[in-house]
């Protein structure tokens, strides 16, 4: 049986209420402190998040992804998983504060050294609450995440935004991360009430290191490619242009976090109930990408249309030259859930070694898109990302053929058609509009905006959208009908 509209509604829209929760706070922390700090400090800081990235890969190895498929998990599988994943994070960060003084050598930056010692503390809170997130992602308890991450990102933020008041600069946004990603630890702890009861087992770590190892080098690939550019930009470029390429790539990825986290918390839980019955599997396949890319493409194109408002809004003229970057990379966005959700697919299938296998043509087209775009300099790089998101989901959907009854016609023509309704008459109907007052263009915008892009959906009888409008309008109308 075929999960209904319903369950996949409510949890998508819960899994988005948390992101969108913990986005609009840290967007809101992100005021209050790129007014006052500098690129610069974001540039520095910049540079720490390529090995914190790096790191975070190596911790998770694959492991929580293996949990969320098993149907059959034990506390054998949870404490394995567990004690890995501490064992790694300690190791990471040892291999740092190693590494620091090369690090701070490499980019001419001698604050590196105490900054990734501090920041490098993220790696070991992260790992020690892998396997908390996973029980409650399993549950679909996705509200208890959302207070979890919110209340502590606020209360990291709020002792950040005092710091930088005083003048601490880059050290407030280095103790940030390691304050947000303490208190998260500590809460999961808390509310899950799970800690390892059994020992390191062999056997539950030959499964987990047989589904995870071919995802932990497929992430790994992936990582060190999306930070190329920070590498590149930080080095040849200078630190203060990283930290205009930071603040854009952080606005953008605001918006792929959500993406990514609905996909993953919502999608790998839901068709890994339908592993079995491949027809079903495809069915709730089709009907997640069509919800995912009909809220995303959207978005991306409104704040794409729209950012020189907000960023001139939020963080003042200062910051003008992440305008256009962010546009690019915003636009790249759109491609985001329809990657992911690929991945996820491989994964409920256990065909890990297709996501493995497909790194490799992958990574090829990348360096190629990379190297131009480093020739055209800081917006080359930005332009190129478009292509690479687009390339990294055409490979994924032509490879779902040979593993499910699914139409790669169906797949493209499902992601296509949104982005077409979004980026034709609401973007023209919205351009034009301009007044005196950054706010009210940005108000102005999004209306005509939503309005145009909704109108769009219901003239061609969009079924999806239609089905959504029966299910919340039925809820309003008898709100005490489950």
């Amino acid at each position: 049986m075929s999960i209904n509209k319903q369950t996949i509604i409510k949890a998508v829209a819960w899994s988005f209420v948390e992101k969108v929760s913990a986005q609009i706070v840290g967007l809101a922390l992100g005021i209050i402190l790129a007014r006052l700090l500098d690129p610069h400090d974001y540039g520095v800081v910049g540079l720490i998040s390529i090995f914190i990235s790096i790191s975070s890969v190596f911790i998770d190895a694959g492991f929580a992804n293996a949990l969320i498929r098993k149907k059959d998990r034990t506390d054998a599988d949870l404490s394995t998983a567990f004690y890995f994943n501490a064992f790694v994070g300690l190791f990471c960060y040892a291999l740092l504060w190693y590494c620091a003084p090369y690090i701070a050598k490499f980019f001419n930056e001698p604050i590196l050294i105490i900054l990734v010692r501090i920041v490098g503390i993220n790696i070991v809170f992260n790992s020690l609450g892998i396997v908390q997130t996973v029980l409650l992602t399993v549950q679909l308890n996705i509200k208890i995440q959302a207070y979890i991450n919110v209340i502590t990102q606020i209360i990291a933020g709020l002792i950040a935004v005092i710091l930088a008041y005083n003048g601490m600069g880059v050290y407030a946004l280095a103790l940030l991360s390691v304050l947000s990603a303490g208190l998260k630890t500590i809460s999961l702890w808390a509310i899950t009430k799970w800690h390892p009861k059994s020992g390191f087992n062999k056997t539950s770590f030959s499964y987990l290191w047989g589904f995870g190892s071919k995802l932990l080098y497929a992430s790994l690939l992936g990582t060190g490619f999306s930070k190329i550019n920070s590498v590149l930009i930080g080095k040849f470029f200078g630190v203060t242009d990283l930290g205009y390429y930071s603040k854009a790539s952080s606005l953008n990825e605001q918006v792929n976090s959500t993406t990514r986290g609905i996909v993953q918390r919502v999608s790998l839980p839901i068709l890994s109930r339908y592993q079995d019955n491949p027809n079903i599997l495809v069915e709730n396949y089709n009907r997640i990408l069509c919800t995912m890319v009909m809220f995303i493409a959207p978005l991306s194109a409104f704040l794409s249309l729209a950012s020189s408002d907000i960023i001139v809004l939020l963080w003042t003229e200062k910051w003008a030259n992440t305008i256009f970057l962010f546009q690019l990379l915003i636009i790249s966005s759109i491609w985001e859930p329809i990657g992911q959700l690929t991945l996820s697919l491989f994964q409920v299938v256990n065909r890990t070694d297709i996501i493995l296998k497909l790194e490799f043509p992958k990574k090829i087209t990348y360096a190629f898109l990379i190297f131009i775009g480093f020739l055209l300099g800081i917006k080359g790089l930005c332009a190129v990302q478009i292509l690479i998101s687009a390339a990294e989901a055409f490979f994924n959907m032509h490879a779902t053929k040979s593993i499910l009854p699914i139409s790669r016609i169906t797949q493209l023509w499902n992601s296509l058609k949104y982005m077409i309704y979004a980026m034709t008459l609401p973007f023209l109907a919205s351009y034009f509009i301009k007044t005196d007052y950054l706010f009210v263009n940005i108000l102005l915008k999004f209306i005509v905006f939503a309005a145009v892009y909704i109108a769009i959906l219901f003239i061609v009888k969009d079924q999806f959208a239609i089905g959504y409008y029966k299910t919340l309008r039925a809820r309003i109308l008898k709100p005490n009908n489950k």
